[in-house]
């Protein structure tokens, strides 16, 4: 708290300077992200792609003079591990995959938000659980393409951002797996998929089928997620199998992980997200190197038209060379803050945008 109020001043000094520059310099956002984006992805892993041939010097070139699409990229977290080369190339790789899919993008933009959120999330491999198979990113886009167009995923799926999209199609299940599992809910326990308790829409499959024991796992074959349903298991498993029901159906999910327990966390209607299968408490919450208390603050702060300012003090970030606060470690607590200013000013900006709209909510 004490941070907090000794950062006000410099949040505003800093608020006034970026509202100058794009009124004193109209491109200055422009070369911003050019600058971040050639930091993260490094000149010669983009020369590289670009090198390839026509083609991919094409899709750099416009890229890079796409403010646009610059901004979505980045501002919806960048690709994964900074891998923009990957990403271009699974984004026009969508383009390309059927007539269908540039005619839905044009008059839908869910289906443009989709594309890129494959893109981004699936810039490095994610393996299909339990195994070393690649998840194919062009048909994990065209299979949740399919469902939506078959009304098959939840009905707010298409009022989701680009940043929550990535927290849907990073579904480790394999595509039949996540057909299956929204089949055998609506089939089985059509009362989950119906719901009117949004918490647990699709994840109560866990306290009504997933029996809390010791896991049973058929052996010399890979585990799956079918399996959880007759074998059972303990926090893990059943944490497991509850994000997979939410994103089978198009509801965004974070693990969860608190002290000697897994549990897991999914979007509301809301804008705030929710803690499932463990205790209510963002604090003592954590995964994927950052605080509970910190994605409850990114989620919420991302619905505001000041999270802009985020975005460009996490870019200034990148290229100043600050490392990832990896907020959930103990060290951070006693962290050097001199270190990664412009990271932490992004954090502190956050916590005051929440600030605002818990204000203007009461």
């Amino acid at each position: 708290c004490s941070a907090f109020n000794a950062a006000q001043p410099l949040l505003s000094i800093v608020q006034q300077h970026f509202d100058s520059l794009a009124i004193e310099m109209p491109h200055w956002e422009h070369q911003l992200l050019q600058c971040m984006i050639l930091t993260s992805a490094k000149p010669t892993n983009i020369a590289s792609y670009a090198s390839k041939g026509l083609h991919q010097f094409d899709q750099v070139q416009d890229f890079l003079q796409n403010i646009k699409l610059m901004r979505t990229f980045v501002q919806s977290g960048g690709p994964r591990n900074g891998n923009y080369p990957r990403a271009l190339e699974i984004y026009h790789e969508i383009l390309s995959s059927s007539k269908d899919t540039k005619r839905f993008m044009a008059s839908n933009e869910v289906f443009n938000r989709l594309a890129t959120a494959v893109a981004l999330e699936h810039a490095e491999p994610i393996m299909i659980f339990d195994t070393n198979i690649v998840i194919d990113p062009v048909e994990r886009y065209l299979h949740y393409e399919s469902a939506y167009l078959n009304g098959e995923l939840d009905p707010l799926f298409p009022t989701l951002s680009t940043w929550e999209l990535r927290m849907v199609v990073n579904n480790d299940a394999s595509d039949e797996e996540i057909e299956w599992c929204r089949k055998m809910l609506r089939n089985y326990r059509p009362d989950h998929v119906l719901s009117p308790n949004y918490q647990w829409r699709y994840c109560m499959i866990v306290k009504s089928d997933v029996r809390y024991k010791k896991p049973e796992w058929e052996e010399g074959v890979p585990r799956t997620y079918k399996q959880m349903i007759s074998g059972g298991g303990m926090c893990g498993p059943r944490a497991w199998f509850g994000r997979m029901a939410c994103k089978s159906f198009g509801i965004p999910t974070w693990g969860v992980r608190q002290p000697g327990h897994a549990a897991m966390s999914h979007w509301m209607p809301s804008n705030q997200w929710v803690i499932c299968l463990g205790g209510p408490n963002w604090t003592k919450s954590f995964w994927d190197g950052t605080n509970g208390v910190h994605f409850d603050w990114e989620s919420r702060a991302r619905s505001s038209m000041y999270y802009k300012y985020v975005g460009w003090l996490k870019c200034i970030a990148c290229i100043s060379g600050e490392d990832n606060l990896k907020s959930q470690l103990p060290r951070y607590l006693k962290r050097n803050i001199r270190k990664n200013l412009w990271n932490e000013l992004a954090l502190l900006q956050m916590r005051d945008i929440v600030h605002v709209l818990e204000d203007d909510s009461t």
